[in-house]
């Protein structure tokens, strides 16, 4: 077992690699990766450290758990998910970028900050628990999923593959307007449209239990269903205004072409 006993900078030709059997713990001291982080197969105790994601260069990150902040400083290239990663805040304010990697899971249960860099969806869900800000940087979706999770939370206006709501309460849009080219889930909670519109794009579609407190409330703004043939436009649009449930379903929809005279 390797035990930290004072916060510890891994360069960035400084890989930490944990082989079967072995074990390295934290003790709660802030930890930054420089270089790559593999798991293959030991123990990795991060406590309630804070783990940082620096240097330039790609890295690749293995996953792990911790209850103190995960933060992405990254001066430039790019660094890659390959395991889960769980931990309370998350920050994301370096000019490189970090890719959530594929079929994973990343769970923050507090803060959410990002203002420079960019993030890359993958095929992985990111789960955001606490509050939002996003003043800067840029969000490729890819066909990942963000959900939002907690109660009530700013969902910063984007490009969107799947967005899922949950957690009851109200999920305000703000910043800008939204587009889904995925689905939109509701599974319990309210998503405010406030001053900004709605574009679900060709191939998305709406899942969920919809109710008056797991709806979109479209207040007075617009929701634009885009598609290329009347099957596109089948669905439910769970929308309602303040506490009214009021759902549209298109269950049908035919097309007549009309020649010019």
């Amino acid at each position: 077992t390797v035990s930290l006993n004072q916060a510890k900078v891994l360069g960035l030709n400084v890989p930490l690699v944990i082989n079967s059997g072995a074990s390295f713990n934290t003790a709660n001291n802030e930890l930054t990766f420089g270089g790559n982080f593999n798991n293959n197969g030991g123990e990795f105790n991060a406590g309630s450290s804070d783990i940082n994601i620096s240097n330039s260069g790609n890295q690749d990150i293995a996953g792990f758990t911790t209850t103190g902040r995960v933060s992405m400083t990254k001066s430039s290239g790019t660094v890659t998910l390959l395991g889960n990663i769980s931990g309370t805040g998350f920050t994301v304010n370096g000019a490189g970028s970090i890719h959530l990697g594929n079929d994973l899971v990343h769970t923050f249960s507090g803060d959410f900050v990002f203002s420079n860099g960019t993030i890359t969806g993958g095929s992985s869900t990111l789960r955001l628990g606490g509050t939002t800000s996003v003043t800067g940087g840029n969000f490729n979706a890819g066909t990942g999923t963000v959900e939002f999770y907690g109660g009530s939370q700013n969902v910063p206006g984007t490009t969107y593959h799947n967005l899922t709501i949950s957690g009851g309460s109200t999920k305000s849009v703000i910043n800008n307007h939204i587009r889904i080219n995925g689905n939109l889930t509701l599974n319990n909670g309210i998503l405010s449209l406030g001053n900004h519109d709605l574009t679900l794009g060709l191939g998305s579609s709406t899942n969920g239990s919809f109710s008056e407190t797991s709806m979109i409330d479209i207040g007075t703004r617009t929701i634009v269903k885009e598609g290329n043939s009347a099957s596109d436009f089948i669905l439910t649009l769970p929308v309602g205004n303040g506490t009214a449930y009021t759902p549209v379903h298109i269950a049908d929809l035919s097309v007549t072409s009309i020649s010019p005279s």
